[in-house]
């Protein structure tokens, strides 16, 4: 309708980020019903994504390396090849792991499950985020119109607003993190194992931060972050075990108390 040389400029940019983000999304619709009780919150949906884009970048890659060694009629297969791989790595730094990182948290946070409220607005921010990023990158060029400097300040634009999406991403999807963390570490705040501002700083980097910088010293900072590291692990067992006093948790909460053990020692000792 526009023209040969407008559906040259534009072809990809309004093709590939719907026909791409749309198939790879498929991948955590079908994993959500193969795994339900495994695929539950928009954090599930980030990791998983993440791979999901992996695997399709990686064969996008490849076949884009065939394509180069076989140009022109397979001369210079090498040139052809190295050519291919270089412009595929330098364009991977925003690529398919983080548009569907994004978009399938976005299809969690749209469909919903038991344990991750459905919130529409979110999951259609995250769907139609991926989309965009795509589509600008792959239309640098036509946006451009030809000027190489456009397209230096275009693509690193593209760039910030990629991780910022997905930072907004990981943002949203900490609290509920969170809050089963405290869920599941709570017995053992009743049984002394940990304590309440050990669990709380369990819960998140920031947390884990500002519990670390207000102990008095270096070394008990240091033996802050281990503690807090220890019960991140006896969480883990403890999802594993479903509770249960398996090995590995009876071996973690005992790691803790070495650990407690150890900070006093050095304090009776200064």
């Amino acid at each position: 309708m526009f023209g040969q040389l407008w559906a040259q400029d534009w072809h990809a940019g309004l093709s590939a980020p719907f026909v791409e983000e749309t198939a790879k999304g498929i991948g955590i619709v079908v994993l959500l019903a193969l795994a339900p009780r495994l695929v539950r919150t928009a954090t599930d949906g980030l990791l998983l994504g993440a791979f999901i884009g992996l695997g399709f970048q990686t064969s996008e890659d490849f076949l884009y390396s065939i394509a180069g060694a076989t140009q022109g009629f397979g001369a210079h297969q090498t040139d052809g090849l190295l050519g291919s791989i270089a412009t595929r790595t330098y364009s991977d730094i925003v690529s398919h792991p983080l548009f569907t990182a994004l978009f399938c948290a976005g299809v969690i946070y749209l469909i919903g499950t038991p344990a991750q409220p459905r919130r529409i607005g979110r999951g259609l921010a995250l769907i139609v985020a991926p989309i965009l990023i795509h589509g600008v990158w792959d239309s640098m060029l036509a946006i451009a119109g030809g000027s190489s400097s456009l397209v230096f300040v275009i693509m690193i634009g593209d760039i910030v607003f990629a991780f910022t999406a997905l930072w907004i991403a990981f943002v949203w999807a900490h609290p509920r993190e969170s809050h089963f963390v405290r869920d599941i570490l709570a017995p053992e705040i009743e049984s002394g194992v940990l304590t309440d501002a050990e669990v709380t700083a369990a819960g998140g980097w920031r947390q884990q931060r500002t519990y670390a910088k207000a102990a008095p010293t270096r070394t008990e900072r240091r033996q802050r972050r281990h503690i807090v590291r220890a019960a991140l692990d006896l969480c883990s067992d403890l999802a594993v075990s479903k509770g249960d006093d398996s090995p590995q948790v009876v071996e973690s909460r005992n790691e803790i108390t070495r650990l407690r053990q150890g900070t006093a020692a050095q304090s009776i000792t200064r």
